[in-house]
């Protein structure tokens, strides 16, 4: 515990450097959007409706979608987008990951050592980028077809968007892994409590020698002992609780997004949070940078309660 207390600090810099630099690109990002259009976020922040705020929220996230992966959901400038995005989401889970908990980094180590290993890593890495290129067009879709529609609501688009997420990482890893041994097939319920504690690696284990049942005796403390002791061999392991996470990001963002209109929205309704926190902000100028910064903090109160709770 000691170690990973000690490891803390340089995680959470390695957090904060990252969502620092989303910030600053969602700045710049946000100079491209019609004064107009800003205006109106900021109006409906301050006393305009709820639900065409969400809706106009919404509106602003495709506009950064199309701005970044282009106006056509399947292409090659799609993806390429999607290729980085999961390289440098994954990377950076990695190295915190890997420079908090030494079990994690340990077993990055011995995946890079291990030919067989390292080789099967690299294809599920490959098939992991097609999975997450194909979860983000679906994530698209999905909610470029909910704001067409015009629909006040977006939880049934929120629901079938998590769902579609989960179902197609699944099966896509499980074909993969499938095809090697149906050893390493896990029914959905044992990958989401694997995923979801990502600092947990996915391991496949086959037997190489068996215990010998003919052979053995027994000891003094009455328990029976083999003469030939059982040998496993590491044959799969694959960090898919990182890519798992770093494939639901696309959506993750607009809900972090959602909350923090759905915060921010309520403290400048409550005279105690509007007096002190609204003087600091400037949602009438810049309200799509006021939100990143209320979404991150958001999140970063998760991941240190998140990391809290994991060194206990």
């Amino acid at each position: 515990m000691l170690e990973h207390l000690q490891a803390l600090p340089g995680s959470l810099f390695i957090v904060l450097t990252t969502i620092v630099g989303f910030h600053a690109a969602i700045a710049i990002f946000e100079e491209t959007i019609s004064e107009t259009t800003r205006a109106k976020i900021g109006h409906h922040l301050l006393v305009g409706d709820f639900r065409k705020g969400t809706r106009k929220v919404l509106e602003i996230y495709l506009s950064l979608n199309n701005t970044l992966f282009g106006k056509q959901i399947l292409s090659l400038r799609s993806f390429g987008v999607s290729v980085i995005l999961t390289s440098i989401w994954g990377a950076c889970f990695m190295l915190n990951y890997g420079y908090t908990f030494p079990e994690f980094k340990n077993a990055l180590y011995m995946i890079a050592q291990t030919p067989n290993l390292r080789s099967l890593a690299t294809l599920a890495f490959f098939v992991v980028l097609l999975i997450d290129f194909l979860s983000i067009s679906i994530t698209r879709k999905i909610y470029r077809t909910t704001v067409a529609k015009g629909k006040k609501s977006f939880l049934l688009a929120a629901i079938a968007d998590l769902s579609c997420s989960i179902s197609l990482y699944y099966i896509g890893i499980s074909i993969f892994k499938f095809s090697l041994s149906d050893q390493f097939f896990l029914s959905l319920a044992d990958s989401l409590r694997i995923w979801f504690s990502p600092t947990e690696m996915t391991m496949g284990v086959q037997v190489v020698k068996d215990f010998d049942f003919s052979s053995g005796h027994y000891t003094d403390a009455n328990t029976f002992e083999f003469d030939t002791p059982l040998e496993t061999m590491v044959t799969y392991l694959f960090p898919e609780g990182v890519f798992f996470i770093s494939s639901l990001m696309t959506s993750i963002w607009l809900w972090m997004y959602l909350l923090a209109y759905t915060a921010a929205w309520l403290m400048v309704r409550i005279n105690k949070f509007k007096k002190v926190v609204l003087p600091h902000l400037n949602i009438d100028k810049k309200p799509l940078t006021t939100l990143t910064g209320v979404a991150t903090a958001i999140l970063m109160l998760c991941m240190i309660g998140s990391a809290l709770l994991k060194l206990k």
